[in-house]
């Protein structure tokens, strides 16, 4: 029952006391009448704990989107810084720390149960972010599996997990922001990296050049 209903209980059970105050003293009636109005309580009782229950279900997966969106972008970031070292200094030994194994144990939980609590194009996303999630998490395995390699021999890989990271990221926003764009609209690359900071020297050889 959505938030209106239980205001109409509410009025409800306000107008059954009204009509009880002016009931005759009948025995029979003032018992269902007092029957009537515990259940009405008893219900609208119920209704306030699932709605209450159910936004801070919402707000758990909101926040747990927020945490998915900061580790897209730290692996962004990572998997850029990693890409130029390969491209400028080759085989020279260099450290790749994406965020591992990205989660959505609340989503995964929860979310049956909240689902219409999210606008169509919330719903939508979240397909966007499961599928890109599973793509982001299988190319950082692969990359971290293979590092005792050349590193050019997996610069696709390097890429294709650049991209997963944007979309993510960008999915995971739409979400939480509720905005009204689309998950397939085109992206810019560039904008993504400066606003993460990461300097035109990176930008220039790794994503300009992706």
């Amino acid at each position: 029952m959505e938030v209106n209903s239980f205001y109409q209980c509410l009025e409800y059970a306000s107008a059954i006391k009204g009509a009880a105050a002016t009931i005759d003293q009948s025995p029979w009636i003032a018992s269902l009448a007092g029957v009537l109005v515990g259940f009405v309580l008893s219900l609208i009782a119920s209704i306030g704990s699932r709605v209450w229950r159910e936004r801070r279900q919402k707000q758990a997966i909101i926040a747990e989107l927020q945490v998915v969106k900061t580790q897209a972008e730290r692996t962004y970031k990572a998997t850029a810084a990693f890409t130029f070292h390969c491209l400028t200094r080759g085989t020279e030994s260099c450290k790749y720390d994406p965020a591992v194994s990205i989660g959505l144990r609340l989503f995964e939980q929860l979310y049956p149960g909240v689902v219409h609590l999210f606008s169509e194009g919330q719903n939508e996303r979240f397909q966007y972010v499961v599928g890109h999630l599973d793509s982001l998490n299988r190319g950082v395995d692969f990359i971290m599996a293979n590092l005792d390699k050349h590193p050019k021999s997996f610069l696709g890989h390097l890429a294709a997990v650049m991209g997963h990271s944007i979309l993510l990221a960008t999915c995971c926003e739409a979400i939480i922001t509720n905005t009204s764009a689309r998950s397939d609209e085109p992206l810019d690359p560039v904008v993504f990296a400066r606003q993460l900071g990461i300097s035109d020297e990176v930008i220039e050889a790794v994503v300009e050049t992706d």
